[in-house]
């Protein structure tokens, strides 16, 4: 954070042709930003897309941005960074309870409980035993989600089986949650979006309120994640502004790392960014600071292949390492022990430390 009793130093960047007063922390952590990141921690635009590839530093351009916004008049309280995790909900829960009572789902008062995946799939478990159905409860709660997060969508690519199990089991789900004065996490998202879909005047009023939004990992939101920060951004005639009328947005994101289309994660949102964010930009970060060309070189051939991406280039200043090895095995216990043979070895060596990583 940027303290505004911080001394300040007189530095003139490399990209402007003024002079410019910052606070000494965040020269430092200017100065450590390669040409990419300091143009999307400094970019003018309203709404910023930092497409990035792994392990480029976006979440620390992310944060610069925010301590950028700070350092240039946008007070903290008018910033928000977006997390959609299991405190950010409770948090979102709280304020909703406290703000706008009134406005909350049929049956639920401001005390309304939350319940999590593991509730869910207990309820799920006991109203297939209820309503006599045959499919996995696991399945089920997954689907039951999705459809949920989708406005039902999901429901026409299934089998008609599971279709039918499903229509018949989101009534009674809801009035489980009814009647047990009970939001799920997917509700906790479509009661926002519902409000502010409803009430313009609400959606004004938190507009004017945050002035930026930021938001980290952008590949894996699903459609009603996407569709709180557009209500969240844009403003309410729907056309975007470049007289800051409207809040600003900054996302980093990475399209080839998102792996939750099975729970409705979308790269499209991220591929029409700037239809979606008129006047909006895209900025590459291609820089990567953790791994070997070894190991970018066959990471890069790999994503080539896939066909609706942002086209960003890998590259690296790192010194080169070892070349990656692809091993199979007939078993897990085969894999297992070879893997284990091997960390005994570069130990021996005084190869350390050794990470595991496993799928």
């Amino acid at each position: 954070m940027i303290h505004s009793a911080e001394p300040m130093v007189d530095i003139t960047r490399r990209d402007e042709t003024t002079s410019k007063t910052f606070p000494p922390s965040l020269e430092a952590l200017i100065a450590g930003l390669n040409p990419e990141q300091l143009a999307a921690v400094t970019c003018p635009r309203p709404y910023i897309l930092m497409a990035s590839i792994p392990g480029s530093g976006k979440t620390l351009a992310l944060v610069a941005r925010a301590a950028w916004l700070i350092c240039h008049g946008s007070r903290p309280t008018k910033l928000v960074a977006l997390a959609f995790s299991r405190t950010a909900a409770e948090n979102l829960r709280d304020r909703l309870a406290r703000r706008y009572p009134t406005l909350l789902p049929r049956g639920r008062t401001a005390g309304f409980a939350v319940m999590d995946r593991d509730d869910s799939r207990r309820a799920v478990k006991r109203l297939i035993r209820d309503l006599d159905l045959h499919e996995d409860p696991n399945d089920l709660t997954e689907l039951l989600d999705r459809a949920k997060r989708t406005n039902s969508q999901v429901l026409a690519a299934l089998p008609d089986g599971t279709r039918e199990a499903l229509t018949r089991l989101i009534p009674a789900y809801e009035a489980f949650l009814e009647g047990r004065d009970a939001l799920d996490f997917a509700d906790l998202l479509l009661v926002p979006v519902r409000l502010l879909e409803n009430h313009p005047d609400i959606r004004r009023q938190l507009q004017t309120r945050w002035r930026h939004i930021l938001v980290d990992e952008g590949q894996d939101l699903d459609l009603l994640q996407q569709r709180l920060v557009q209500l969240l951004v844009l403003p309410v005639d729907g056309l975007a502004s470049d007289d800051g009328t409207s809040p600003g947005l900054t996302l980093a994101a990475d399209d080839d790392q998102a792996v939750y289309g099975w729970r409705g994660g979308s790269a499209d949102y991220l591929l029409r960014f700037t239809q979606l964010y008129p006047g909006g930009t895209v900025i590459n970060l291609g820089e990567n600071y953790r791994s070997t060309p070894e190991i970018l070189a066959p990471a890069g051939r790999l994503i080539a292949h896939n066909e609706r991406r942002l086209r960003k280039a890998l590259t690296t200043q790192n010194p080169p390492g070892p070349v990656p090895e692809v091993r199979q095995f007939t078993s897990d216990k085969e894999e297992a022990q070879y893997v284990a043979d091997r960390i005994a070895q570069w130990v021996a060596e005084g190869v350390a430390p050794v990470a595991v990583l496993a799928a």
